[in-house]
């Protein structure tokens, strides 16, 4: 259907912007819907009475565009789970939970993503979905053996050129 709609236009630079502003759309609904858990939590905790500021409205929350972060995809390899889940989102302390869990299920695909196709994106569900793929992925023996698979199945490098040296690291 997508590929109908694509040949049914012939400027693709125009095509370019309508993705671009389509994206920009998505990441402002992405926001407000972060803006409406926040007040939605905040309604359900107790009022709390401070001195430096009166329990009347919800806690400011700045919004901010957040960059496109390209992050790297994580398909269910164990060979890949370390440098994937120790990553740029999850000790990211700029962004709130919700914002992680957005990027974390954008970011796994195949089998991973399955695991967290259930979960919505909520602050409470970040630590369940790290939860989810720690105890599937987090396996040390697994990890171990997928590595030493990867180095044992190595090609051999017959003549020492620098992009045989470079295909082999």
């Amino acid at each position: 259907m997508n590929q109908k709609v694509q040949n049914l236009i012939d400027d693709t630079d125009r095509l370019d912007e309508e993705i671009e502003e389509s994206e920009d759309f998505d990441d402002k609904i992405g926001q407000h819907v972060d803006l409406i858990n926040h007040f939605v939590m905040y309604k359900k905790t107790p009022a709390r009475t401070s001195t430096s500021r009166l329990a009347t409205g919800p806690p400011s929350i700045a919004i901010v565009k957040l960059p496109k972060l390209e992050l790297p995809n994580f398909c269910g390899d164990y060979k890949d789970w370390t440098s994937f889940f120790n990553g740029a989102v999850t000790s990211n302390s700029q962004i709130t939970d919700s914002q992680k869990l957005q990027y974390l299920k954008t970011s796994v695909k195949g089998d991973a993503a399955k695991l967290l196709t259930s979960l919505q994106i909520t602050e409470a569900n970040f630590s369940t979905a790290c939860n989810i793929l720690r105890n599937r992925y987090d396996n040390k023996c697994l990890i171990l053996r997928a590595h030493v698979h990867a180095i044992v199945s190595q090609k051999p490098v017959t003549n020492e050129n620098p992009k045989a040296l470079r295909d082999l690291m």
